[in-house]
């Protein structure tokens, strides 16, 4: 909560989210359902201290970024075995893919936003380097022609 400030548990006064075209549950970030699962009001400040300990815990011991190599994906060129790189919201087009990767893994709370954790739009297109054939991520020696 402390890094979403208030987009995630603060008051809005837009209650429809036209591009999904729904109604905001409490926030931007749909955050109503949170609060009253522990039983407080939405954007109360009691939610810290009915968040139970090892709730907190959990959370706090998440990694921002989590990677694995040789996954095996299917491509329109067959099998290919890349790696992986799953975070929250995605990684920024247009930036570093490696300065970002460097950012999540320090897990540093002194960033006001951390876009990958919480972006919108920014995070919408996958960054170039991921996208580039053969991608540096791909492991071009196990790539796999699959039957179809």
């Amino acid at each position: 909560m402390q890094l979403q400030g208030r987009r995630w548990s603060g008051k809005i006064k837009v209650k429809f989210n036209t591009v999904k075209g729904t109604e905001y549950q409490g926030s931007i970030y749909d955050a109503g359902p949170t609060f009253e699962s522990y039983g407080v009001l939405h954007a109360s400040a009691d939610l810290v201290k009915a968040v139970p300990d090892d709730h907190k815990k959990f959370l706090a011991d998440l990694v921002w970024v989590h990677e694995e190599d040789d996954v095996f994906v299917n491509t329109d060129d067959g099998v290919k075995c890349c790696k992986l790189i799953a975070v929250h919201a995605g990684l920024e087009k247009g930036k570093d893919l490696k300065e970002q990767l460097k950012l999540l893994k320090a897990r540093d709370t002194r960033v006001p936003k951390v876009e990958a954790l919480s972006g919108r739009k920014s995070v919408w297109d996958i960054p170039e380097e991921l996208t580039a054939s053969p991608s540096p991520w791909e492991t071009p020696r196990r790539r796999l022609k699959a039957d179809h």
